[in-house]
């Protein structure tokens, strides 16, 4: 009997004598691991942390920013959460120049997601979820960074800004990013390839002044999924003088209540003038450009270059602005593609081409002033409104206005011929009287 009670106490004294596993941010080195429910956050200025936060885990701080690493060079890998809780508002990361998260679990904060303000090289990797009270993720006036967010991820503002850098910088979204803000603001040459969902909403922040999709003054911006605005432009240009391009691919939404909106110069809240954007903008176009309220495209200053693809729709027209413009449709059912929406070529020598039809596929044209109005053969019902084109294509050959009134112009009978139309009457007389007989 004795023997049976010693051996279940020696089973069971291993369990009695593990100690409870100590809820920590444990540095050896330059590794930093945090595991259990570690509550004080973690602070740490040395450059080259390599930090993570186990699955499971989480590090938050209730006084402060839950990790706050100031040094450069740190890399933050989160499998677990990370929150900033202050009710003040504190961040979820506060980090120095190079700072790389890769986040595979959920970020908060009260104030800002990850804060890299004025630092050079951040990279940002999340396949989970960043949320924030303020921006989700900011990067202001820092140039080269870098985010992926992918499939099924989130990144999310209540009131400010989704993602907010300055030049140079890099956006891949598979997933969604929204802002009551704006979703994406960058500054020159940044490449934005979307295939999710970035959109700007109407919740939560200044709603006295409407916000866009995508706030960008120049770059690349290749669309697969939906760029969307509630109360501003999916798109807006702000100053550059450097060419920028958008290509909406096939099944791709580009909606705002404008579509795409150049800056053209004004005089902001505080009375201090923007400067306009006098680049071009060059848009190919395969999918759907909606401005609700206003134009598809408003494109301002630049020698704007725009096609638009058989398949592909532009709701609210299009204004080109200044300088030389040119306007390239494609596809035999005009209609289809612009509808009956004004489209304005602007100031400078413009041109508005139809590739795909050849001059006889005009069925009327109508001169007024600086407008034009055309009809086309396949689709009579619908008139095609324009404004302030020099020059119209058809084919491989521009015509001016004055070559198209005289190509649809009647063609007056020869002399010859209008001294037979008496007789042609007179025979006809003839012939209804012999029937009559």
């Amino acid at each position: 009997m004795k023997r049976i009670l010693l051996a279940t106490t020696l089973g069971v004294l291993p369990i009695q004598a593990t100690p409870l596993f100590a809820a920590t941010c444990s540095v050896n080195g330059l590794d930093v691991t945090c595991a259990g429910d570690v509550t004080a956050g973690f602070s740490n200025s040395t450059a080259g942390l390599q930090l993570e936060v186990t699955s499971g885990s989480t590090v938050s701080n209730a006084a402060g920013d839950a990790i706050r690493t100031r040094g450069n060079g740190v890399t933050v890998t989160n499998n677990g959460t990370i929150s900033g809780t202050n009710p003040s508002g504190s961040d979820g990361i506060d980090g120095g120049n190079s700072l790389t998260v890769t986040n595979n679990g959920t970020i908060t904060a009260t104030n800002k997601g990850i804060d890299a303000d004025e630092k050079n090289d951040l990279t940002v990797i999340n396949n989970g979820t960043i949320t924030a009270y303020d921006k989700a993720i900011r990067n202001a006036d820092g140039n080269n960074a870098s985010l992926t967010n992918a499939t099924g991820a989130l990144i999310e503002s209540e009131i400010d800004e989704g993602f907010e850098s300055g030049d140079n910088a890099y956006v891949l979204n598979k997933g969604t990013i929204r802002a009551s803000d704006d979703a994406i603001q960058v500054g020159n040459n940044a490449t934005i390839i979307n295939y999710g969902l970035i959109e700007s909403v109407t919740r939560g922040g200044d709603e006295a002044d409407p916000q866009d999709g995508i706030d960008i003054d120049s770059g690349s911006i290749e669309n697969y999924g939906t760029i969307r605005s509630d109360d501003d432009a999916a798109i807006d240009y702000d100053a550059s003088d450097i060419t920028s391009t958008i290509t909406n691919a096939a099944g791709a939404t580009i909606s705002g209540t404008t579509g795409v909106l150049v800056e053209k110069g004004h005089f902001d809240e505080d009375g201090e003038w923007q400067e306009a954007n006098i680049a071009a903008q060059i848009v190919k176009n395969w999918g759907v450009i909606e401005g609700r309220s206003g134009f598809g495209l408003d494109l301002g200053a630049g020698d704007d270059d725009v096609s638009l693809y058989a398949g592909s729709t532009l709701i609210g027209g299009a204004d080109l602005g200044a300088d030389d413009d040119t306007l390239t449709i494609f596809g035999d059912l005009v209609a289809g593609i612009v509808g009956d929406a004004l489209l304005e070529g602007g100031t400078g020598t413009d041109i508005v081409s139809f590739a795909s039809l050849g001059l006889s596929a005009l069925l009327t044209a109508s001169f007024e002033g600086d407008f034009a109005f055309f009809t086309f053969a396949n689709a009579p019902e619908i008139t095609l409104s324009l404004a302030n084109w020099e020059g119209y294509g058809f084919g491989d050959r521009v015509y001016s206005q004055a070559e198209i009134e005289a190509a649809l112009a009647p063609v007056p009978l020869p002399a010859a011929g209008l001294l037979m139309v008496p007789a042609l009457g007179a025979l006809a007389a003839l012939r209804r009287r012999r029937r009559a007989a």
